[in-house]
């Protein structure tokens, strides 16, 4: 198991059991803003022209009485347009995985790269901080 820099376990999820993963093409973003961290599991599948985008789970480090954390996601084709995705302004830190079941869809036309932005913002109780992590996949 991965941990953090607190220390505390932080598990791979394992993909869900019911969903065949054979042509489906995925990460796991992390990021470490000050002392709390943020990971989400995405995974896309192309069809054709169409990405399909899913968001799958996500874990913030423990922080008492913070549940106002955000993950924002911009997933960009490098020859079509662009998908965003903000999260509500009450993701847990709880220090365990938790679902954040989404799907959106992006027309890629004849694009061969996505580039995936996700922005962790954990709370902070004051000013949050946030930590983007970007990377870039063939489709």
């Amino acid at each position: 198991m991965k941990k953090t820099p607190t220390g505390q376990e932080a598990p791979t999820p394992e993909p869900k059991p019911t969903e065949s993963s054979v042509n489906w093409a995925g990460h796991e973003f992390v990021r470490t803003i000050g002392h709390n961290t943020g990971r989400l599991q995405m995974r896309w599948l192309r069809s054709g022209s169409t990405l399909t985008i899913q968001a799958l789970r996500y874990w913030f480090t423990r922080v008492n009485n913070r549940n106002k954390a955000n993950i924002n996601i911009s997933v960009k084709a490098n020859a079509a347009g662009e998908y965003k995705l903000n999260s509500p302004d009450s993701m847990e830190q709880k220090g365990v995985w938790l679902p954040w079941d989404t799907n959106g869809s992006l027309a890629v036309g004849n694009s061969t790269h996505i580039t995936v932005a996700v922005t962790f913002i954990p709370d902070t109780g004051g000013p949050d901080d946030r930590g983007t992590d970007t990377q870039t996949f063939t489709i």
